[in-house]
């Protein structure tokens, strides 16, 4: 798929198929620098998450300003919060 660039620095989307309806949607990716490391996230859908590229621009500036974590680290935190709460059960 090809990416399509926004009026936004950092913001671009691809078309993919609408999900609940026929036709496509734009899917928004972000990139931005963590660590001297270039990294893409997809934020969201135009019509399944209400996403346009002003909240993407938002969303990409509390992923630079450490206010949100990308997505491979909040999967990992919440992966370890459920193997700690898990672990506390048994032992009881």
């Amino acid at each position: 798929m090809k990416r399509i660039k926004t009026e936004k620095p950092g913001v671009f989307y691809r078309l993919g198929e609408r999900i609940g309806g026929s036709g496509n949607e734009k899917i928004y990716y972000v990139m931005f620098k963590k660590d001297g490391k270039l990294h893409e996230e997809k934020v969201g859908r135009q019509y399944a998450d209400q996403i346009i590229p002003a909240k993407a621009a938002l969303l990409r500036s509390d992923l630079i300003e450490g206010r949100r974590l990308p997505k491979r680290e909040s999967v990992a935190k919440q992966k370890k919060e459920d193997f700690e709460a898990n672990r506390q059960n048994v032992t009881l």
